[in-house]
């Protein structure tokens, strides 16, 4: 049986705005003129006439029928028409669902009537007792409905506040996989953001493969393009990988847009193939505030790449911790070609950011293998492998007038990397790759590295102008065998930072100065600007120990640059007053040898020494240049002053070294040419001076002439607190850039 609904009968609505007294309403039988039996009661036990009379208000009483369709028409106490209605569907009231296994699993619901089938049309609401989820009969045309049952009767989720897994088929008992469900759901709250930002929950715990992306740049046949904000509240939720895919959730925005993710809680638990658990490409605007990002796995727990653009205004952590255990890195940032090298490397070709080439409209001329680049023609990454090129990543809307390097005002605060002895490697907390954080903020980082040198904070990067580390500590097991930990750590872009950060209140806490205590011990506060220390490509450089200094405890502070780029100023301060300290400023100290002088140069002027003494070495050293300079200008012919370097007995003859400056077409008047240091050492003692040529084209008749050598000294200054004077002593031997030590008398 079923209710006689008027309301929905669409042919009926002209009278039923304005309804009459008296009105009779006769129902037939489909295609007759049969009049069908009406009950006034569910059970149909009470017959009514039919026709039925309305009342004074002219409006018809309940009007029970067989499920079925009919024909009703209405018309006055005067046989006048009023209206009526072809193939009106009637059947029984949509029965409430169990749960939502069951509704998935239902094949009694049908768009057709028929026997043991309940007959439902588009707008019917069906209910499921478990979970109290409404679900909303869609229209059987429909292509864009959020789930399907076995019969194929296709639901819409009604409303914005149900998005949760289970209200789309998760079990979310921790041994299910739950994919399906979850791309589910998140695909109807990407259609939702068409009309507002959208809220999803998650309170269980979901086994899960990798999450189709969403994404606010591309729509895909599995996810619509995002279209506003998404808030993903997962309190004391379990999100566990299972191992399929390179993590779980990623996400990516636009630079035309400027929507917003938010991540809530969450306890995110990696596999042993997990890469990361959450990737975001040029995100912009979003918070991530996770419970714990938890290994085991040597993968990323966030990771923010610039893939077609760029990033900012990004936060991870808060006022609740941020904690990641046993994870290799917490937090990775990526400059664009690093992501795109990164994932190049994840399919199997390895490439590194050095092989990058460029942004190009045509293949380079000539490549070597791992060698790769963006075809700005193709709008795809092609790498070079065994004589050719291959396009590996097709990405549109690339925006080539751009680095790809930014994260501007990125906020990092209140991050722990919690395990007991967590990984030797660099960057366990904040790994930064090619990526520019400028205008940021580090606070309140903190955690444990292994003592066979890792680091918390892991600094690859060109560019942080105004960014400020601060409030950071590490912390670590006392183990003999390597006793050594790092805070901050450079790796080889930023051998050509413009703008390095600034550290302040940095610390290292975990025993008291025992012999297994790590090389750290500097409690550092000021700005580190203008590229204090000079790296070497391709090596990691120690740039800050942090250290908390004990009773008795001796801390050695040492700086070293390869040229006068020195720290402007670090501090020192020790815990108690017992304290000794003792602070090593090694600096390289460009000197000038010479100048040397001819007079009366004219053509075919044979090897001869310039007048002048020969320089002494007083410490090891390089020479960098040579300058020649005459008084009248050359008008023909060369005229050349090459270095000379004795290492034997004092005033004996020397060897060339190769490098020398040259009068000529270009450079009548004056010449300088210099080299990097490194390259032609010396020792203490020995011997450099400057030998003059001039070929037979040579005019003028006669020049006077001055030769001056740029020396580069590896001189060692130290200063002893001793009894309160400071005590100057010199260690040639020194060679180290940026080192603290700490250890127990």
């Amino acid at each position: 049986m079923g209710l006689l609904t008027l309301t929905q009968v669409a042919q009926l609505q002209p009278y039923l705005e304005r309804p009459l007294s008296g009105s009779q309403m006769f129902v037939y039988a489909p295609g007759t003129d049969n009049l069908s039996p009406i009950f006034g009661d569910e059970d149909l036990t009470e017959t009514r006439p039919n026709p039925v009379m309305s009342d004074a208000n002219g409006n018809f009483p309940l009007c029970y029928l067989l499920n079925g369709t009919y024909r009703v028409v209405i018309r006055s106490n005067q046989s006048k028409p009023l209206g009526e209605a072809q193939n009106v569907v009637v059947s029984t009231p949509v029965p409430n669902v169990a749960s939502v296994e069951d509704l998935l699993s239902d094949q009694s619901l049908d768009y057709n009537a028929g026997i043991g089938k309940h007959l439902v049309r588009a707008g019917d609401i069906v209910r499921t007792s478990r979970g109290g989820y409404v679900y909303q009969v869609a229209d059987v045309a429909a292509i864009d409905s959020h789930l399907t049952t076995a019969g194929g009767v296709k639901l819409y989720l009604d409303g914005r506040s149900q998005f949760s897994p289970e209200a789309f088929g998760a079990k979310g008992d921790g041994m299910t996989n739950d994919t399906a469900a979850w791309n589910l759901m998140f695909k109807a709250a990407l259609l939702a953001t068409a009309t507002g930002p959208v809220r999803v929950f998650a309170r269980s715990t979901y086994l899960l493969d990798q999450l189709n992306t969403l994404s606010q740049a591309v729509s895909t046949p599995d996810m619509p393009i995002q279209q506003s904000s998404m808030t993903l509240d997962f309190e004391g939720a379990g999100l566990e990988h299972s191992g399929v895919g390179d993590g779980i959730l990623s996400f990516e925005g636009t630079w035309t847009e400027r929507h917003r993710y938010e991540i809530l809680g969450g306890i995110w638990q990696a596999h042993a193939n997990t890469r990361w658990l959450m990737r975001g490409h040029d995100v912009r605007g979003s918070t991530f505030l996770p419970e714990a990002l938890l290994g085991p796995s040597d993968c990323y727990g966030i990771l923010l790449q610039n893939w077609r653009s760029w990033s900012e205004n990004n936060q991870f952590g808060g006022a609740r911790t941020l904690e990641g255990r046993r994870l290799g890195r917490i937090l990775g940032f990526q400059g664009r070609r690093e992501a795109w090298a990164y994932e190049l490397t994840v399919q199997g070709a390895a490439t590194s950011a050095d092989d990058y080439q460029g942004e190009l409209s045509t293949a380079p001329a000539s490549a070597t293998d791992g060698d790769y680049y963006f075809d700005t023609t193709t709008q795809s990454v092609n790498r070079y492998a065994a004589g050719g090129w291959v396009s590996l990543l097709s990405i549109e809307d690339v925006q080539t007038d751009v680095t790809g390097k930014s994260f501007a005002r990125t906020k990092v605060r209140n991050v722990l990397a919690a395990s007991a002895n967590d990984f030797s490697q660099d960057g366990i907390i904040v790994h930064v790759d090619g990526a520019s954080l400028y205008d940021s903020e580090i606070n309140g980082v903190r955690g444990n590295v292994t003592n066979d040198g890792g680091s918390l904070i892991y600094w690859n990067a060109n560019y942080a102008l105004n960014t400020v580390i601060r409030n950071v500590g590490v912390e670590k097991a006392n183990e003999a065998a390597n006793a050594t930990s790092y805070l901050f750590r450079a790796g080889p872009g930023f051998a050509v930072a413009t703008e390095p950060p600034e550290l302040v209140n940095v610390n290292w806490a975990g025993g008291h100065a025992e012999v297994v205590d790590p090389a750290a011990g500097v409690v550092f506060s000021g700005q580190v600007r203008d590229s204090f220390i000079n790296t070497t490509p391709s090596v990691p450089e120690t740039v800050l120990h942090a250290g908390q200094f004990w009773l008795n405890t001796t801390v050695e502070v040492v700086v070293k640059s390869n040229s006068n780029l020195v720290l402007g100023r670090a501090l020192v301060a020790s815990k108690n007053s017992g304290t000794s300290l003792r602070i090593e400023d090694t600096l390289a100290n460009r000197v000038t040898a010479g100048p040397w002088s001819a007079d009366g140069i004219t053509a075919s002027t044979g090897i001869t020494e310039m007048d002048g003494p020969r320089w002494i070495a007083p410490a090891n050293g390089w020479v960098t240049a040579i300058t020649l300079i005459s008084d009248t200008a050359r008008t023909a012919g060369t005229c050349t002053a090459a270095v000379r370097h004795n290492t034997g007995v004092a005033g004996a003859t020397g060897a060339s070294i190769g490098l020398s400056a040259v009068l000529d077409s270009t450079n009548t008047l004056r010449d300088t040419n210099r080299q990097n240091s490194g390259v032609d050492g010396f020792s203490i003692g020995d011997e450099i001076y400057a030998i003059i040529t001039s070929n037979s084209a040579w005019a003028p008749g006669t020049a006077n002439v001055r030769a001056i050598i740029e020396v580069q000294l590896d001189g060692d200054v130290s200063w002893q607190d001793s009894s309160g004077d400071l005590t100057l002593t010199t260690d040639t031997s020194e060679v180290l850039r940026v080192m603290t030590k700490v250890w127990k008398p």
